[in-house]
């Protein structure tokens, strides 16, 4: 499969990639040069870092733009900044093959304390894999051994 990276202006970041042989996602870093939002807020001012308040959702520019075709790529947050109470906003991030605005990073302060991101740090890993449509219809389903168990229902 092929990912194509278009860069942004005020980028002066390489393009995502993975850091070892045996890494199964690649990296984004956060642009800083470019504008971080703030849902409800005004617009901040373009800094080499942030700082984000316990609880508070911020969008992170990687500054570049990707096309792809018969694939998703999905987002996840980087295992060192989830043990510090970074997390995505939406647990998972999901970007669709027809999508062709700037990749944000959705994060969220989980932790109580200040947490600081700065320009060029490594925030999120991608991973982009093949995508099949199901066909969606209504109709009656089969039973099954399981049946209507829900959670924890074929644990011992």
């Amino acid at each position: 499969m092929k990912i194509i990276f278009h860069r942004l202006e005020n980028n002066d970041l390489p393009l995502p990639k993975y850091a070892t042989e045996g890494s199964a996602a690649f990296d984004f870093q956060a642009c800083l040069t470019r504008q971080a939002v703030i849902p409800g807020q005004a617009a901040s001012e373009i800094s080499d870092v942030i700082r984000i308040a316990p609880g508070e959702v911020i969008l992170i520019p990687t500054g570049f733009k990707t096309a792809f075709k018969n694939a998703v790529l999905k987002l996840f947050i980087r295992s060192g900044l989830s043990i510090k109470g970074i997390t995505l906003a939406n647990n998972v991030g999901i970007i669709d093959s027809d999508y062709r605005g700037e990749i944000f990073i959705a994060i969220r302060n989980e932790s109580k304390h200040h947490q600081i991101i700065v320009h060029g740090q490594r925030i999120a890993q991608g991973i982009l894999e093949p995508l099949t449509q199901c066909i969606i219809e209504e109709g009656t389903i089969d039973i099954t051994q399981r049946g209507t168990g829900g959670f924890g229902s074929t644990g011992n």
